[in-house]
C-alpha cells in the first residue's frame, strides 16, 4: 500500500519508464477491466483495478499539462525578469518624474514670478501713464484751486462780517434805489461794522461784496439767460429774490422782474408755476394745490391791500401737527410742502403797504435804473439800425451765458468725481478718462468764451456809437417818470414809452426811404433837413401793439435762429475764425455816425415830447417843456448844474445889505439880495455878472428904465450886459422881473430845442388815432365846455364806424351801466368796433374790472378795436381817481381848447 501511495510521486518525478505506460494500456482496454466488474469478483482487486485506471488517467493528464506547466514556469521566469526590469525602469521613471516635478514647480514659480513682475511693470506703467494724464488734466486747475483754497481760508476768517453784511443786504436793501443802496452800505453799515466790536472792526472783506457771498457768476449768467437784465441792480434784486427765506414782493412797474420770474420757475413740468391775481375767484384753490404739492405760485398785479386769508401764507405761519407741517388757509388747515415758493408782484410804481406786510415779505424794487434802461435801449437802437449786429451779439451773449453755466457744471462734476473716488485714484482709468473728457470740453469752452468775448467787444465798438441815442431815450423816460409828481395823470408805462421811442426811430427810417426814392436825395443835415425832420417826426408810424404784461425790451435781446447757427459754426472753427468772420467791416465814418445819432435823437425827443404834451394841462406845458430842456442839457453837459440850482432856488444873499438909495427908489427891497446872489453864484460862469450890483448902482437910471418896461425881455440889458445870452438873461430876469420869466423861458426853449417845443398845433384826432392800437385805450381828460365825443364820432364816420351800423357804441357811465359796458366791450373787441365810455370817474370802484378787461383785450382783441375813455381829473393834482395801470397804458389827451 505504501508503494501505491508513493507511486504518484514517482510519476511526478518522472521515474516510471514510459514503456510501462504503453504496456499497461492493453489491459485497460479489456472489456472486463472495470471497477464494477472486478469488484464483483473481489473488492480488493476492484480497488486495485480502479487505482490502475486512475493512475493511468493521472499520467495522461500530467503528460498533457506538463508542456503548459513548463511554459508557465518559463513565462513566470520571464515575467519575473520583466518585472525586475520594470521595477528598475519604474524606479528610474519615478526618479525622473520627481526631478521633472521639481523642475516644473521651479519653472511655474519662475513663470509666476515673471508674470507678476510683468504685471507689476505694466500696472506701474499704466499707473504712471494715468497719473501723468491725471496731472495733465488737472494741471490747469491747479492754480485756480490753490487760489480758491487761499480765498476760502481767507473768507473763513472774514465769514462773520461778510455774512452779517449779506444778511443785512437781503433783509433791508430791497426796496431802495441803487444810489440809496450804495449810500446805505458805504456810509451807514460799513462804518458801523468797522467800529462795532468794541471800537474795532468785525473781520470782513474789503470792499464788502454781498453778491460774492450769495451767488456765483454762473448763476447770474443763468438768470440773464432767463431774461433778467444784465445791470447790477437787477442782479442784486434777483439775488435777494432767490436767497431770501421771506417771500418776495416785487415792485415792478416795468414788468421786467415778473418776466424773469416766469422764466425762472416756468420750465419745470414737475413743479408748474401757478399764476393768479388777488381778484381771481380761484386764488385759494390754486394756493391750496401749490402748498400741498410744493409748486411755485405768482400773484401778479397786486394793489396795496392783501387779503387777510393769505397773510398766514405770506408770513409762513406753519403749524406742526405730528410729523406734518400745516398752514391755515381760510377756515382750513393745509399741508405745507417745504418746496412751496410764493412770489408777489405789483405794477404800482410807489406802493404803500401795511407794516405787517413789509415785515413778513421781502420788498424788492425792480424799477428800472437809468443805466440799466440805457443798456436795454442801446440794444433796441442797434436792433433797429444794425439788425445784423444786434442779432449776432444776442446770440453771442446767449451762447456765452450757456458756456458759463456749462463750465460751472463741468467744474462741479470734476470735483464731485474726485470726491467720490475710492481707493487709489491713479488706478481708476474710467475716472481719469472722464476727467480728461470733462477737462477737454472745459478748455474748449474757455477758448470759445475768450473768442466770444473778443468778438462781442468788436461788436460793442459799433454798438457804442449809438450810445448817445440810448442815453437820450433813458433820459426822456426818467423825465416822464418824474412827471407823476406834478399830477397823478402824468404816468406812463415802459412799454408805452418803448412804442413811442421805436416810432421815433421808424420815422427816421421812413424819411431815409423817402429820400432814397427821391430823384435827388438830400444828404446834407442843414437847416432844411432839420425842418423836414421835425415835420416828419409829427407823422407817427403805425403804433406797435403790445401786451400790458410783457417786457417789450426783451425782444431786442433775442437772436434769430440763423444767427444762432452762424455763431455755433463760428465757435466750431475756434481760433481759425477771425472776428471778421462774424462781424463785417464797418464802412461808416465817425462823422456819419455822429450825424446819424443826432438825427435819431432829434426825432425821438420830438415824438416823445409830443406824446407827453398831448396829455398835459395847459398850466403845466411850459413847466414840463422847461424841465425837459434843462434836464437834457444838464445831463448832456451843455449847461452847468449851478444854472439849474440858481433858476430853481432863486436864492437871496444874506450879505447883500441894503440897496443904494438911487437903486432903492425903483427896485423892491426883496429883489436886491436876489441880484447879489446871482452875482455871487454865477460870476464864474457868466463873467459879465462880476460886480453886477455895482454896475446897477452906477447905471441906475438905465436899469430903472429897463426894469419898468412892460416887456424888458425885448430890450438889451444896460451897459456891458447888452450881449448876454438867453440863459444869462433868464437868470437876471428871475432875480429882477420874475413875472417875465415865462417869456424868457419860452425864448430859451425855442432857441435850444425849437419852436415846436413851445407852440403846439391844434389837436389832431386822426394823428392821435394813428398812434393808437387795439392794446392802447385813449383817455380824454374832460374840461368845462370841452366834449371829445364829436372828435371820436367824426373820425369814426370817415372810417365807416357809426352808431347806425353798430360799429360805434357810446355809453355814458353811471349807476347800473357796468354790465352793459362790459358786454359792449367784449362785443367790440371781437368785432373790431369802437367803444366810448364817458365819465368813468364816476365809477371808480368798477375801474379795476375795466382795467383787467382792457388788459385782456390788449392780447386778444381785433386789430380794429379801439376803446375811448373820458373822465374828469381829480380836484387836486396829488389825488387819484383812475387806476395807475390803466393810465400807464392809455394815450392821454388833455385838450382844453
Amino acid at each position: 500500500m505504501a508503494e501505491l501511495k508513493e507511486f504518484k510521486g514517482c510519476i511526478d518525478a518522472g521515474k516510471v519508464p514510459k514503456i510501462n505506460w504503453k504496456e499497461v494500456r492493453q489491459y485497460l482496454a479489456l472489456e472486463h477491466f472495470t471497477f464494477e466488474t472486478i469488484a464483483g469478483k473481489n473488492p480488493a482487486a476492484g480497488g486495485l483495478c480502479n487505482w490502475a485506471i486512475n493512475i493511468v488517467v493521472y499520467f495522461d493528464v500530467i503528460e498533457s499539462v506538463e508542456p503548459k506547466r513548463m511554459a508557465l514556469a518559463a513565462a513566470k521566469q520571464t515575467l519575473e525578469e520583466a518585472n525586475t526590469k520594470l521595477a528598475a525602469v519604474q524606479a528610474q521613471v519615478k526618479e525622473l518624474n520627481d526631478k521633472l516635478a521639481i523642475l516644473t514647480k521651479e519653472l511655474n514659480e519662475a513663470n509666476a514670478n515673471k508674470a507678476e513682475a510683468e504685471a507689476t511693470v505694466a500696472k506701474g506703467q499704466l499707473k504712471l501713464s494715468l497719473a501723468a494724464r491725471l496731472i495733465k488734466a488737472l494741471s490747469s486747475s491747479n492754480d485756480l484751486w490753490k487760489e480758491g483754497i487761499a480765498k476760502l481760508k481767507e473768507s473763513r476768517d472774514l465769514l462773520v462780517g461778510d455774512t452779517l453784511v449779506a444778511s443785512a443786504f437781503i433783509s433791508f436793501i430791497g426796496p431802495f434805489t441803487k444810489a440809496f443802496r450804495d449810500s446805505l452800505m458805504n456810509e451807514e453799515w460799513i462804518p458801523f461794522i468797522e467800529t462795532a466790536a468794541g471800537g474795532e472792526s468785525i473781520p470782513m472783506s474789503m470792499p464788502p461784496d454781498p453778491l460774492a457771498v450769495l451767488t456765483t457768476e454762473a448763476e447770474i449768467a443763468g438768470w440773464n439767460a432767463q431774461g433778467l437784465p444784465a445791470d447790477p441792480v437787477s442782479t442784486e434784486n434777483a439775488t435777494i429774490v432767490c436767497r431770501s427765506t421771506r417771500y418776495p414782493l416785487m415792485i415792478d412797474p416795468q414788468l421786467q422782474g415778473i418776466a424773469w420770474v416766469k422764466n425762472l420757475e416756468g420750465g419745470d413740468n414737475e413743479r408748474p408755476l401757478q399764476i393768479t391775481r388777488l381778484t381771481n375767484t380761484d386764488i385759494l384753490a390754486k394756493l391750496k394745490t401749490s402748498l400741498e404739492n410744493g409748486w411755485p405760485m405768482l400773484v401778479e398785479n397786486m394793489g396795496e391791500q392783501i387779503d387777510a386769508a393769505l397773510m398766514p401764507v405770506v408770513a409762513r405761519a406753519a403749524i406742526k401737527r405730528g410729523t406734518r407741517m400745516m398752514i391755515k388757509l381760510g377756515e382750513d388747515e393745509v399741508d405745507f410742502n417745504q418746496s412751496f415758493r410764493l412770489y408777489l408782484h405789483t405794477k404800482l410804481s410807489n406802493p404803500h403797504y401795511a407794516p405787517e406786510v413789509q415785515a413778513e415779505a421781502t420788498l424788492v424794487n425792480f424799477a428800472v435804473t437809468p443805466g440799466g434802461l440805457e443798456d436795454q435801449l442801446l440794444a433796441l437802437v442797434v436792433r433797429k439800425e444794425r439788425p445784423d449786429l444786434a442779432s449776432k451779439k444776442a446770440a453771442l451773449v446767449q451762447q456765452g451765458n450757456a458756456f458759463k453755466i456749462k463750465m460751472l457744471e463741468l467744474e462741479d462734476d470734476i470735483l464731485k468725481r474726485l470726491a467720490e473716488a475710492e481707493g487709489d485714484i491713479t488706478e481708476d482709468q474710467e475716472l481719469i478718462e472722464s476727467l480728461e473728457d470733462a477737462k477737454k470740453l472745459a478748455d474748449d469752452i474757455a477758448e470759445k468764451l475768450e473768442l466770444g468775448r473778443v468778438t462781442t467787444e468788436s461788436i460793442n465798438v459799433t454798438s457804442e456809437k449809438f450810445r448817445s441815442v440810448a442815453r437820450r431815450g433813458s433820459q426822456l423816460f426818467f423825465i416822464m417818470c418824474e412827471l407823476v409828481k406834478v399830477h397823478t395823470y402824468y404816468i406812463y408805462s415802459l412799454n408805452a414809452f418803448v412804442v413811442v421811442f421805436t416810432s421815433g426811430i421808424d420815422t427816421v427810417h421812413k424819411k431815409d426811404q423817402e429820400e432814397k426814392e427821391a430823384a435827388e436825395p438830400k444828404k446834407k443835415f442843414g437847416g432844411g433837413a432839420l425842418a423836414r425832420l421835425r415835420k416828419a417826426a409829427k407823422k407817427v408810424i403805425k403804433a406797435q401793439r403790445f401786451s400790458w404784461n410783457t417786457d417789450m425790451l426783451k425782444d431786442a435781446l433775442q437772436s434769430t435762429e440763423a444767427d444762432v447757427e452762424l455763431v455755433q459754426k463760428f465757435f466750431n472753427l475756434g481760433s481759425k475764425a477771425g472776428g471778421e468772420a462774424l462781424v463785417p467791416e464797418d464802412s461808416m465814418s465817425e462823422e456819419a455816425y455822429d450825424a446819424r445819432c443826432m438825427t435819431l435823437k432829434l426825432a425821438i425827443t420830438m415824438i416823445v415830447f409830443n406824446y407827453i404834451r398831448r396829455g398835459l394841462f395847459e398850466r403845466d406845458k411850459l413847466t414840463i417843456a422847461t424841465l425837459v430842456t434843462l434836464t437834457l442839457q444838464e445831463q448832456d453837459g451843455e449847461i452847468e448844474p449851478e444854472y439849474m440850482s440858481c433858476i430853481l432856488k432863486g436864492r437871496s444873499a444874506p450879505s447883500a445889505g441894503a440897496a443904494p438909495p438911487n437903486v432903492a427908489e425903483w427896485m423892491p427891497e426883496e429883489v436886491w439880495p436876489k441880484v447879489k446872489a446871482v452875482e455871487e453864484d454865477m460870476t464864474k460862469f457868466v463873467p459879465e455878472f462880476d460886480g453886477l450890483t455895482t454896475k446897477i448902482g452906477e447905471s441906475s437910471e438905465e436899469w430903472s428904465e429897463w426894469y419898468n418896461n412892460t416887456k424888458p425881455e425885448e430890450l438889451p440889458c444896460p451897459g456891458d450886459l447888452s450881449e448876454l445870452g438867453t440863459m444869462a438873461r433868464l437868470l437876471l430876469m428871475q432875480a429882477i422881473r420874475p413875472d417875465r420869466v415865462t417869456v424868457v423861458l419860452a425864448q430859451y426853449i425855442t432857441e435850444t430845442m425849437g419852436s415846436d417845443y413851445v407852440f403846439q398845433k391844434p389837436y389832431d384826432m386822426a394823428q392821435t388815432y394813428a398812434e393808437s392800437s387795439a392794446a392802447t385805450p385813449m383817455y380824454f381828460v374832460l374840461f368845462p365846455g370841452v366834449d371829445p365825443t364829436p372828435w371820436v364820432e367824426g373820425l369814426g364816420k370817415t372810417m365807416g364806424l357809426t352808431t347806425e351800423n353798430g360799429k360805434f357804441v357810446n355809453i355814458s357811465m353811471g349807476q347800473g351801466q357796468e354790465a352793459p359796458a362790459e358786454a359792449m366791450l367784449e362785443r367790440c373787441a371781437q368785432s373790431g368796433g369802437w367803444l366810448m365810455l364817458q365819465n368813468v370817474h364816476l365809477m371808480q370802484s368798477w375801474l379795476t374790472r375795466l382795467d383787467r378787461k382792457l388788459e385782456a383785450c390788449a392780447e386778444t382783441a381785433d386789430e380794429g378795436f379801439r376803446c375811448y375813455i373820458s373822465g374828469e381829473p381829480p380836484s387836486m393834482s396829488h389825488m387819484k381817481n383812475i387806476p395807475e395801470a390803466l393810465l400807464q397804458s392809455c394815450i392821454k389827451v388833455a385838450n382844453e381848447a
